[in-house]
């Protein structure tokens, strides 16, 4: 089902490209994709443009595959085991484009996450429940946009990136199970991967009157192991979209994106016992995953506000296959602010 799916979205991408307009421009509210998409556009030499985003991720219960877990069984085998989990984000992105076929983007990031965790008592054979938190600066990323292809309202341009391990991989906090001294916190709830990333990817955009389209895929490859003797999986994404403008300042769209990664390498000798909790064992980790989400875009053509974009986005699971037992996703949600100039 999974595949068909992707493959479904493929076909509807290359299917709309048909009649398409004569210039492809960024000057409608559907000038961009959704707001989640990074790096899906260029700009005209000495353009610049800055952003700003905010996504709040919400994780809830327990999976193994596509079934769902109950604590009770998760406690067979670990002594703790996830309950909830949120994630916020901030994020800042500066592009400027040296040439009309070459842009360049740098993007940052502020991370918070909390996760609710329940603990069997042996002694007293109850649950008890705790929460830790983890926040910082995350790993920033850096892109080259070349745009190879802009005619008939069509354009496609490469993505190559670069992660630079800026965030944290040391976070710790007093736990119930270290108390009075503080504890490394498990790999969810560390702010970087602690490893160069290669980010490379290819972006196709589309547009003809009020309809416009497209598609990325891009990896994750990670470079070698951190300094705490492990790498997170490398991942891979393919993602399509489609919108609809309704006026001159407003669009609405449809997005489907599915993620396939794997398991962590290696391990992190801090963690001694991974069958304390599922979340310090690296097995459990990675999976397939699909998500569909709707959203609008803002855009404002002239006046004192010209060329400001606005764009929330809400999105929710079709699928997950999960190396578990890990938390689901529940939902997500971005809301961005972006300015050219």
């Amino acid at each position: 089902m999974y595949f068909k799916i992707y493959l479904a979205t493929l076909l509807i991408v290359v299917l709309t490209t048909v009649n398409a307009q004569d210039k492809w421009t960024s000057g409608r509210p559907d000038g961009h994709a959704p707001i989640s998409v990074m790096g899906d556009h260029t700009h005209g030499k000495g353009d610049w443009m800055i952003s700003y985003r905010f996504m709040h991720m919400h994780m809830d219960g327990l999976r193994n595959k596509t079934s769902d877990l109950s604590a009770d069984v998760v406690f067979d085998n670990y002594m703790m085991a996830p309950k909830e989990m949120h994630m916020h984000m901030h994020m800042l992105g500066l592009m400027y484009a040296v040439s009309n076929n070459l842009t360049f983007m740098a993007m940052g990031n502020y991370l918070e996450q909390h996760m609710h965790v329940s603990m069997m008592n042996m002694m007293a054979g109850t649950h008890e429940h705790f929460e830790s938190a983890s926040a910082g600066l995350g790993d920033v990323k850096i892109f080259g946009l070349w745009k190879f292809l802009d005619t008939k309202g069509q354009r496609i341009h490469a993505n190559i990136g670069v992660s630079i391990p800026v965030g944290s991989i040391d976070n710790s906090a007093v736990t119930p199970m270290s108390e009075p001294n503080a504890t490394q916190l498990p790999y969810p709830m560390q702010i970087g991967s602690g490893t160069w990333d290669a980010l490379p990817g290819m972006t196709y955009m589309g547009q003809k009157e009020n309809l416009s389209w497209g598609a990325q895929t891009y990896a994750t490859i990670r470079i070698g192991e951190n300094d705490h003797g492990y790498s997170l999986s490398n991942k891979g994404n393919l993602l399509g979209w489609i919108g609809y403008r309704t006026t001159e300042w407003l669009s609405f769209s449809a997005k489907i994106n599915g993620m396939l990664s794997g398991k962590i390498s290696g391990s992190d000798p801090a963690y001694m016992n991974p069958m304390m909790s599922p979340t310090l064992d690296p097995k459990n980790f990675g999976g397939e995953t699909l998500t569909g989400s709707l959203g609008f875009n803002i855009y404002i053509p002239r006046g004192a506000f010209k060329n400001v974009r606005l764009g929330l986005e809400y999105e929710l699971p079709m699928y997950q296959n999960l190396n578990g037992p890990q938390m689901k996703t529940k939902e997500i949600g971005t809301f961005g602010l972006q300015y050219s100039w």
